[in-house]
């Protein structure tokens, strides 16, 4: 069985969102069940506060032209947080980069909504690729953001932080701009057995 946990977390152009689960060990995939978590997306302010909402926010229309930061950008923030709360760095997998890449691609020209659509399909290849995979989780994220910023974000939102944390070796991040300007954002997360 794994868990799909969804949220949004909008503050100066930025949403994020989250999904995580674990496979139990020799389960195989085609026997888990998705269970949501509460059936609610949650939108919380700059300041704390939530509301319950059915989809992204929309922030602004007008966006300034913006450097896209890449995978390994990012990764240097992401492996700073990890290695100050005592975990191992992640390494960055080529696989994991494109089916990142592909999912940031699909939000940006809008054939897919924001969010974690086709998330199964995207572990279902990873671990067919890279086999002996027990965790998988993913963070995405909307906005103007640089690397640093991005990873500041989904470290002041506790579902994203807990993704950061976990018990993963491998990752693959991508930043794709969208024709508007907005940036988005998709880091997936791995645990491979030796």
């Amino acid at each position: 069985m794994y868990m799909k946990k969804l949220s949004y977390y909008p503050a100066a152009l930025l949403i994020l969102a989250q999904l995580s689960f674990t496979v139990p060990a020799r389960a195989p995939v085609a026997d888990t069940a998705v269970t949501t978590t509460g059936g609610v997306t949650t939108a919380i302010s700059a300041n704390g506060g939530g509301v319950a909402m059915g989809g992204p926010v929309k922030l602004c229309d007008a966006y300034a032209p913006m450097d896209i930061p890449s995978s390994e950008q990012i990764l240097i923030y992401v492996n700073k947080f990890r290695a100050q709360n005592g975990k191992p760095a992640l390494t960055l997998n080529k696989d994991m980069d494109e089916t990142a890449g592909i999912h940031s691609q699909a939000m940006a020209k809008g054939t897919v909504p924001f969010g974690h659509d086709n998330f199964e399909l995207r572990f279902k290849y990873v671990a067919a690729k890279l086999g002996r995979i027990d965790e998988f989780a993913e963070n995405v994220a909307m906005g103007m953001m640089n690397a640093e910023q991005v990873v500041n974000a989904w470290i002041h939102s506790p579902q994203h932080r807990e993704n950061m944390l976990g018990p993963y070796n491998l990752t693959g991040i991508a930043a794709v701009q969208a024709s508007n300007g907005q940036i988005y954002f998709t880091e997936i997360f791995a645990h491979q057995q030796p």
